[in-house]
C-alpha cells in the first residue's frame, strides 16, 4: 500500500491510522513522531481502506497483528454503526467512534475527540457557548461537563435540538437562546461552533472545530499515543 515496511521490526507493536486516503494525509506522522522521540518500538500504520471494505476489515480486526486504530473522520459514523455492540458509553450518546483497541482479544471501541477538544482550552469557570448539535459537540460536552464549565448557554434555531445536548449535561447550570436569522449576538467567554449556516456576533471567544480541527487531531494524536504506551 506505498508505506516502507523496512521499517517494520519483528518486535515493533503496531498501529494504524485509517481513512480512504489515510496514506496520502501523511498524518501517521503526529503519532510516529511522539513515538520516536520517546524512542519507542511502536509505529502507526496509514492504511486506505474503502467504505464497501470497512466492515470486512472491522470484522478481522481483533485477529490481526495491529494493536489499536484511529480512524479519520470520514468514518467515524459508519464505525460506530458497525461496531454498535462493542461502543462504550459516550459513543453511545455521540453516535461516532473514532479509536479502537484490542484488549484481552476483543474490540473496544471509543471516542477521544472530545477529550481532545476539552484539554486544548480552558473551560474552567467560563460561560462556555454552544452552536451545533453534532457528535462532536456532543462528544465535547461530554467532558466539558467535569472542567468546571460556570454556565453552558445554547444557541440554535430550533430550540428542540437543544434538548439532547442538555441532557447530557445533566446537574449543570445552562440556558438556551433562539436564534433569528443568519446570525445572532454572542455573550460568553468561549463558544463552540460547529456549523456552517449561522455566524456569531460579539466578544465570544470563537472556537470554530472545522477550523480548528487540524489542531484537534494533533491532541487526539497525543491522547491515543499517551493511552498506547500506557497500556504496553
Amino acid at each position: 500500500m506505498g508505506y516502507p515496511v523496512e521499517m517494520i521490526g519483528k518486535d515493533t507493536k503496531l498501529f494504524s491510522i485509517i481513512g480512504e486516503s489515510a496514506i496520502e494525509s501523511k498524518k501517521e506522522s503526529l503519532f510516529n513522531d511522539i513515538f520516536k522521540e520517546k524512542d519507542l518500538d511502536m509505529m502507526v500504520m496509514p492504511l486506505n481502506i474503502r467504505n464497501d471494505d470497512l466492515g470486512y476489515f472491522l470484522y478481522n480486526f481483533k485477529n490481526s497483528k495491529v494493536s489499536g486504530a484511529y480512524f479519520q473522520k470520514e468514518y467515524w459514523q459508519d464505525v460506530c454503526h458497525l461496531l454498535k455492540d462493542e461502543i462504550d458509553d459516550e459513543a453511545k450518546v455521540c453516535g461516532i467512534v473514532d479509536s479502537l483497541d484490542v484488549v484481552d482479544g476483543k474490540n473496544r471501541a471509543y471516542v477521544v475527540v472530545g477529550e481532545a477538544i476539552s484539554s486544548l482550552f480552558e473551560f474552567k469557570d467560563k460561560r462556555v457557548g454552544i452552536c451545533g448539535d453534532t457528535p462532536m459537540i456532543k462528544s465535547a460536552l461530554y467532558h466539558l461537563k467535569q472542567k468546571g464549565v460556570d454556565e453552558f448557554i445554547f444557541y440554535d434555531d430550533i430550540i428542540e435540538r437543544t434538548l439532547e445536548l442538555t441532557k447530557i449535561i445533566d446537574g449543570c447550570r445552562y440556558d438556551v437562546i433562539r436564534v433569528e436569522g443568519s446570525s445572532f449576538e454572542t455573550d460568553t467567554d468561549i463558544l463552540l461552533l460547529d456549523r456552517d449556516d449561522l455566524s456569531p456576533k460579539g466578544n465570544s471567544k470563537v472556537i470554530n472545530l472545522s477550523l480548528e480541527f487540524d489542531k484537534i487531531e494533533k491532541e487526539i494524536a497525543k491522547i491515543k499515543t499517551r493511552e498506547w504506551i500506557e497500556n504496553g
